[in-house]
């Protein structure tokens, strides 16, 4: 997570819009998980570890 290069804007709604389709049509949280690790929340990437493994927590979902 730490060590992906940073993303430009436009990769990062490409990149939800994938994991939000994804999920919707599957129901696999993984997507959403895929979501949140790649999301910036501002430089907190310990929001974002918790809450990956707050919703790797809920699996499997389907």
């Amino acid at each position: 997570m730490d060590n992906q290069p940073a993303k430009s804007d436009a990769e990062l709604k490409l990149l939800m819009k994938a994991c939000w389709n994804k999920y919707q049509l599957s129901g696999d949280i993984t997507h959403l998980v895929e979501a949140v690790r790649a999301a910036p929340f501002f430089g907190e990437r310990e929001l974002a570890r918790e809450i990956a493994r707050l919703l790797n927590s809920l699996k499997p979902v389907v």
